[in-house]
């Protein structure tokens, strides 16, 4: 055998190998979804990634999320009917929990819906929109499902694309009895 064709041999053979360990290194920081909906974000910060605001102004989604526990909702257009009842579960919760806030953002379609949905649903909101589905898409979550990602901060403590969502109020629940117990009490 020739030794540069040997030469080739040996340097495909190593660049085969290099790319299936380059893929499998990458496919093991990515987030993986369980059979449940939830998605492994677990214990990340959220991604540093800018919405629109209704003005046309852009914020980082850190920004707009408080100290305390928050839930970040990602809602379409089309799951605004089917959200709306959900939506007001989260808002109800809100509203027992002072450390605790909801952040809507729209992914897509009509702002003007979204407004009004916030303005009836949420009241005090800011709906935010991420057209180009740059927050689902550094999460690993599915397009076009409602996705709702409950924070520690800015620290994710789950992520979250099941229809009825019931699993993560559970969660959340959990979190602010765990939160306002570690509390000092107020004088």
């Amino acid at each position: 055998m020739n030794p540069m064709t040997r030469f080739g041999s040996v340097l495909g053979v190593v660049a085969l190998f290099g790319l299936a360990l380059a893929t499998l290194i990458h496919r093991s920081q990515l987030p993986t979804e369980g059979s449940d909906g939830e998605v492994d974000f677990a214990g990340a910060h959220i991604p540093d990634i800018e919405v629109d605001r209704q003005d046309g102004s852009n914020v980082a989604i850190r920004e707009m999320v408080p100290d305390g526990v928050s839930l970040v909702f990602l809602v379409s257009v089309n799951d605004c009917l089917v959200c709306q009842a959900e939506i007001t579960q989260w808002r109800d919760l809100a509203n027992r929990h002072s450390i605790f806030t909801i952040v809507p953002v729209g992914v897509g379609g009509d702002r003007n819906t979204y407004r009004e949905m916030a303005e009836r649903e949420i009241p005090g909101s800011e709906f935010v929109f991420d057209d180009d589905h740059a927050l689902l898409t550094a999460l690993g979550a599915k397009p076009a499902t409602p996705t709702r990602i409950l924070l520690d901060g800015t620290r994710v403590v789950a992520v979250s694309q099941e229809r009825s969502g019931d699993a993560l109020l559970i969660a959340t629940q959990d979190l602010l009895r765990r939160k306002e117990s570690a509390m000092p009490p107020m004088k």
